[in-house]
């Protein structure tokens, strides 16, 4: 009998860099199913099967039946392995709809954040717009199934729960119930000495898509008053902007010449270079970063509760996480 085969649904270069974090778990050979990405990092021997990106619905009525055959050319069988991260790609709903229908149903989801312990391990909350409940009958009719959930006043197309088996988290997880977890803690080689009189700030740019918490003016107005303090009670404070944080932000913070503050680009993946810092404290209001660094030997620490009443209570779940893996949320600015 032949070895299972790993195949990764991808979506961008961010997964590939999670991958490492489980490929000596799980033996067999890697395959990869890229979503619309032709510029990530492969390696060159790897077998990469692409597919277009989820266009809308006439795209899909024109693309379906080409789709389904496409996924049938790539040879999965039953004692394959299907890793998907969790996030808002509609085209991985469409492809997990096809392989659980026809060839594989050994489907793991890959959480590299927390939207698949909010959504699936704790009391999730499910759209009852129309227009969902519509377009989800639409994509019944060909067998698509998925879920729409609401979590922050927002609205997440999520993977279909009957398809959730088994979740791995990069952090520890206590979980008791009907589908398995599995945590690995990414293990860092810190290239050097961590040092108790550094640390990282990461920005969260919540003004973005988050609604009711800051508008640009307040976070940021609120990260200088954060900076200063930090900057008084640490050395040095390294701070990476968010990949997402618009230039308006980046230009007035970077301007106001705070002491003990160091700028870094944003466009580094983070764990890719956390083990060349020297800071012994990860700060940030909520960031994925923060909970795929807990097996860094740094101390993590927590601001989203001090932010609003609202942002207190969306992030209420991450308490748990945290507090699990010796994270430190603080409840009120003066504590800082």
């Amino acid at each position: 009998m032949s070895k299972p085969i790993n195949f990764w649904i991808v979506n961008n270069p961010y997964h590939i860099n999670d991958i490492d974090l489980y490929n000596s778990r799980y033996s067999g050979e890697n395959c990869f199913i890229a979503i619309e990405h032709r510029k990530i990092p492969f390696n060159h021997t790897s077998k990469v099967y692409y597919f277009d990106k989820f266009k809308g619905i006439f795209w899909f009525l024109l693309n379906y039946f080409k789709f389904r055959d496409s996924v049938k050319k790539i040879g999965i069988k039953k004692t394959d392995r299907i890793f998907v991260f969790n996030g808002q790609e509609h085209t991985n709903n469409i492809l997990l709809s096809i392989i659980e229908s026809k060839y594989c149903k050994n489907i793991i989801i890959v959480d590299d954040g927390s939207t698949g312990y909010q959504f699936y391990l704790t009391e999730p909350k499910y759209s009852l717009r129309l227009r969902d409940t519509i377009r989800k009958l639409f994509f019944g009719l060909f067998g698509v199934r998925y879920d729409v959930m609401l979590a922050c006043n927002l609205y997440y197309l999520c993977i279909h729960n009957s398809y959730v088996k088994i979740i791995i988290f990069p952090y520890n997880v206590h979980y008791e119930g009907h589908i398995e977890v599995q945590c690995f803690s990414r293990k860092f080689k810190n290239a050097i000495t961590l040092n108790e009189k550094h640390a990282i700030f990461l920005s969260q740019p919540f003004y973005l898509s988050d609604p009711g918490y800051l508008s640009i003016k307040s976070y940021t107005s609120l990260l200088v008053k954060i900076l200063r303090v930090l900057s008084s009670k640490y050395e040095k404070v390294f701070l990476k902007f968010h990949p997402n944080d618009c230039a308006e932000v980046i230009s007035q913070i970077s301007n106001k010449a705070i002491p003990n503050i160091e700028l870094f680009d944003g466009k580094y993946i983070f764990e890719n270079i956390l083990s060349e810092l020297s800071a012994k404290y990860l700060i940030s209001f909520n960031s994925n970063a923060l909970l795929t660094s807990f097996g860094s030997n740094r101390t993590t620490i927590w601001y989203y509760k001090f932010l609003s009443q609202q942002c207190k209570n969306d992030f209420e779940y991450l308490d748990n996480i945290i507090l699990e893996n010796n994270g430190i949320i603080i409840e009120e600015f003066e504590q800082i």
